[in-house]
């Protein structure tokens, strides 16, 4: 994993591009992923994506907790956000 320059950073999340077609997303350790948490990393997606179709990493070896409001705003949403064609 070979950090780019421009790291986005959640209070939950680092999120960079690596080259033109890799999304890399770090959970930090120690915090909850909620419901407002995933929206802000999901407008950070969007803004580093482009409408672009990008290979996505997510670094989830960190111990953190996630919100049930959370876990169904993932599942529901997460595929349409990153999926602009469908």
């Amino acid at each position: 994993m070979r950090r780019e320059a421009n790291v986005i950073k959640t209070s939950t999340t680092e999120i960079w591009l690596e080259g033109e077609h890799i999304l890399w997303a770090k959970i930090l350790p120690d915090t909850e992923l909620n419901e407002e948490e995933f929206e802000s990393c999901f407008n950070v997606y969007k803004q580093l994506c482009a409408e672009k179709k990008r290979v996505q990493i997510i670094d989830a070896r960190a111990l953190f907790r996630l919100t049930e409001k959370a876990k169904n705003t993932a599942l529901f949403t997460a595929p349409l956000i990153l999926s602009p064609q469908l």
